[in-house]
């Protein structure tokens, strides 16, 4: 209520989360079975390679939303200092899924803090989806949140997109709602602070 009063909306948002992930062998089994067989497809095409090159993650982030017929909600040099912030404060890993000929089939972007990690962005090669390397990197990201980081939680962070919902539960993540609280006068002022700073 006083959110409300001071003028702010709130919205339900939903979220998936997978819990108590210290059992691994659980935790895959409650996979779906089509989810366990692309993993194990994969497992054969892919290996899960770590980089620090930003750039390299961008440009297969891109591509998932140039199959979409979207525009990118966020330019190159936003992520390149947003990177940087998570990179100085040693809370983030960037996974890819690379292939015999080098090819990059799918990548994760993976931050965390002192309670859970996160699944930040992700990207799949639209021409190479179908190697399943997109979910086996969330297992990948899963084990190394509890092998790596000792962390007992895993959340995909919150998306109201169906395919991407169909997709978290196939991972055995559970739905969890959160608020998300926004002002149109701060949005407005953001907006023309924004317009200002181009203009100078």
């Amino acid at each position: 209520m006083p959110f409300y009063w001071k003028g702010f909306s709130e919205a339900v948002r939903y979220t998936y989360v997978i819990d108590d992930i210290a059992d691994l062998d659980g935790v895959f089994s409650r996979f779906n079975s089509a989810a366990r067989n692309k993993i194990r497809k994969a497992e054969k095409i892919v290996k899960t390679r770590f980089t620090n090159d930003v750039s390299e993650f961008y440009a297969i982030n891109k591509k998932t939303f140039d199959r979409q017929g979207m525009k990118m909600p966020y330019s190159f040099g936003f992520i390149e200092r947003h990177d940087q912030a998570l990179l100085e404060r040693n809370a983030r890993k960037i996974f890819t899924a690379v292939d015999d000929d080098n090819q990059i089939h799918s990548a994760l972007y993976l931050t965390w803090d002192q309670k859970s990690s996160y699944v930040h962005m992700v990207g799949e090669d639209p021409k190479l989806r179908t190697s399943g390397a997109g979910i086996k990197l969330i297992w990948d990201a899963i084990q190394y949140t509890r092998n790596e980081l000792k962390l007992n939680c895993l959340d995909f962070e919150g998306s109201m997109i169906q395919s991407v919902e169909s997709v978290r539960r196939s991972c055995g993540g559970q739905q969890r709602t959160f608020s998300n609280i926004s002002n149109r006068l701060f949005a407005a002022l953001h907006m023309a602070r924004g317009v200002f700073r181009q203009a100078k």
